[in-house]
């Protein structure tokens, strides 16, 4: 079955800009952090506009299409959503590090 790729999109955003707000809110608690997590925020932007850019290149394949076609185009959707929730997990581990940090030095 064929994804929706304004559901990827929509997953894009929602997976990264959780990244950026905590970002900014990692900046208010921990001033000390606050180039680590502005370079966080430009990063999880880039990888939006990065991902976004690459749902919108897939051309989905004609409902006449074999079969395989779909299938590989489900695929690439769903290779792109994986991307993204791993960048996301990866942001957000570096936040909790630096959160952890934070509270230590404080």
């Amino acid at each position: 079955m064929v994804q929706n790729p304004d559901d990827v999109r929509r997953a894009i955003h929602s997976l990264l800009n959780d990244v950026v707000e905590q970002s900014f809110q990692l900046m208010l608690e921990h001033p000390a952090f606050e180039a680590e997590a502005s370079a966080i925020v430009h990063e999880a932007s880039e990888s939006i506009r990065r991902l976004v850019a690459e749902v919108h290149g897939l051309r989905p394949p004609s409902p006449d299409a074999p079969r395989l076609l779909h299938v590989a185009y489900d695929q690439r959707l769903r290779r792109i959503s994986e991307a993204a929730e791993t960048e996301a997990m990866t942001y957000h581990r570096t936040i909790a590090g630096l959160r952890a940090i934070g509270t230590r030095v404080n």
